[in-house]
Order: C-alpha cells, then structure tokens, then sequence
C-alpha cells in the first residue's frame, strides 16, 4: 500500500518533468501552439499567448498520471521482490527527499506559469475546414 500511496504522490511531477515526451507541431494559418504529453497530450507550449501562459488539460493530465503511478508501483514492486537488504533509513530519507523534490516541481510549475485549464484538447477535433497536418516527434528530458 505503501508503494501504491508513493507511486501516486510522484506521478504528478514525473508528469511535469516529462522525461518522456511527445511533441505535436501543427501547421496552423496563424502560427498556433505546440502540445506536449506522454502518453496523453496534456499541455501546451508555453509560448503560445506569452512567456508564461498556456493550456492544460485535465483529462490528459489524469492519463499521464493513472500512467506514471502504474509503471511507479510496477518498479516498486520489482525492486522490493529483489530482496536486496536495504538501510531502512537511507530508504526513507531517500523517499523524503524525492517526494520533497517532487512536490517544488508541481509547486514551481503551477504556480509560476498562468495555465488556462481544460478538459481535453481540441486541435484535431474538426474545427477547421482543412485536415491539420501535424509532426510527431519524442524527445527526453524537457524542451
């Protein structure tokens, strides 16, 4: 139970890290933002109205989490079938401080950017009257 609680309490900021990540560039008339999100598409650019603004949307946010937290509990799990004798409070103190880290993460994401919340994307939802054409690419470790 453990494990599940931790792997929840992380997700969010492994989220925001995204260590993992895909990148759609779409070719709009007027410029329009790029999304950001593995594996659900859960933000935009930053840039796309200022510096400092953009749009998250909730559903993707809750996939990528529900996701993050499952793969968490699966490397939790696996590690503690290892059975590889471990110092009880180095562990502690070592999940302390990734739960400190992971909560300024969260903490420094949301309250620094001006996010606009949503509940789902809308960039390919047929709003316009040509098809969007759009270029995936991954890339690791933030942009």
């Amino acid at each position: 139970m453990k494990q599940l609680l931790w792997s929840l309490f992380c997700s969010p900021a492994l989220v925001f890290l995204e260590l993992v990540s895909f990148k759609y560039t779409c070719q709009y008339e007027d410029g329009g933002p790029r999304f950001y999100g593995f594996p659900f598409i859960y933000r935009t650019s930053n840039a796309w109205v200022n510096s400092l603004s953009g749009e998250l949307y909730i559903l993707g946010f809750i996939g990528n989490m529900l996701f993050w937290t499952v793969i968490l509990y699966i490397l939790l799990l696996g590690i503690k079938r290892l059975n590889i004798p471990i110092n009880r409070l180095a562990c502690r103190i070592w999940g302390v401080f990734l739960l400190l880290f992971g909560f300024c993460i969260v903490f420094s994401t949301t309250s620094i950017v001006d996010w606009r919340y949503q509940w789902q994307h809308d960039f390919k939802m047929g709003y316009y009257s040509d098809d969007i054409i759009c270029n995936q690419e991954i890339q690791f470790f933030w942009n």
